[in-house]
C-alpha cells in the first residue's frame, strides 16, 4: 500500500505524468480509487472559542467527517518545507476541499486522536501530517 502513495516532498506520479494534460484527471481518479478501497471515516474536531459573561471558553466541536487513508509514519518524519520543520507520527491522504485546518484534531473510529500540524496540497489530494503533541 505504501508504494501507491507519495513520499513526502514528491508528487504522486510526477515523474511520469507531469507533462500529460490529463495528469490531474488521472491522479484524481486514482486517489478516489485508493480512498474507496482503503479510506476510513475520520472525524474532524476544531477548538472553538465562545464567550459568556466576558469569559472565553474553549471546546472541541465536531466539524464533520472526511474519508481519508490514515498511515502511521515509521519513526518521526521531519519535513522541511518553506523553512518549516514538522515532526509527525501519522499522515492522512484525502480529497481536496475537505474542511480541515492546522491545529484541528482528527479522530479515528478506534478513538485514536492526533493534531493536524501541516497540510500539503498536491494536484488532486491533500497530505495531512499529524502529531500527538499540540505544538
Amino acid at each position: 500500500m505504501l508504494g501507491l502513495l507519495p513520499q513526502i516532498g514528491t508528487g504522486f506520479g510526477a515523474e511520469v505524468l507531469a507533462d500529460s494534460p490529463a495528469s490531474d484527471t488521472y491522479m484524481r481518479t486514482d486517489m478516489s480509487d485508493i480512498l474507496d478501497e482503503w479510506g476510513e471515516t475520520l472525524t474532524v474536531l476544531r477548538d472553538v472559542e465562545t464567550y459568556s459573561n466576558g469569559m472565553a471558553t474553549h471546546s472541541w466541536t465536531n466539524q464533520g467527517t472526511i474519508t481519508g487513508e490514515w498511515q502511521p509514519v515509521s519513526g518521526k518524519t521531519i519535513m522541511l518545507e518553506a523553512s518549516m520543520e514538522t515532526k509527525s507520527e501519522a499522515v492522512v491522504y484525502c480529497s481536496i476541499g475537505v474542511d480541515v485546518e492546522v491545529n484541528d484534531k482528527i479522530q479515528r473510529t478506534d478513538g485514536t486522536v492526533m493534531f493536524v500540524n501541516y497540510i500539503k496540497k498536491y494536484e488532486s489530494y491533500w497530505v495531512i501530517m499529524l502529531t500527538k503533541n499540540t505544538k
